[in-house]
């Protein structure tokens, strides 16, 4: 093989890879798909890096009615979303385990609130400072 990668990291590899892939295709759609033009001239407005075949494939999907449909279910979704965590890639538990070892005990469901929509004290959004007010308030 080429690289000497530990097996350990292979899941994580695979799973990056998919991640930068996909990131990618949404770039691509953002940039050259055009639901207002006919099949045949979707399939022409093809972006370089992209292969004929591959182009011509995604453009179909893309036009499937049970996509557009998803599309539309999921961009529904995101706008109604009032409130960003700020962990990124750091999975909740993690977040709990580390609260726990700063803590010294399990974190309240609070501790975790504001842990994953809150850094160094500062949060993303209205929504989210609004819920740690109120419950500063209560408590």
């Amino acid at each position: 093989t080429k690289f000497d990668i530990p097996e350990d990291a292979e899941g994580w590899i695979l799973q990056s890879f998919g991640k930068k892939v996909k990131n990618g295709r949404a770039r691509v759609k953002e940039s050259y798909y055009d639901p207002s033009l006919s099949l045949q001239e979707q399939i022409n407005f093809r972006p370089k890096q992209v292969q004929k075949k591959k182009w011509r494939r995604l453009v179909k999907y893309w036009n499937k009615t049970k996509s557009k449909m998803v599309s539309e279910k999921n961009k529904a979704y995101r706008s109604k979303k009032k409130m960003v965590q700020v962990t990124g890639k750091k999975s909740y538990a993690r977040v709990r385990e580390e609260l726990k070892a700063s803590l010294g005990q399990d974190p309240s469901r609070l501790e975790m609130f504001r842990a994953c929509f809150s850094k160094h004290g500062t949060t993303k959004n209205v929504e989210a400072a609004n819920a740690i007010v109120s419950t500063d308030a209560t408590t």
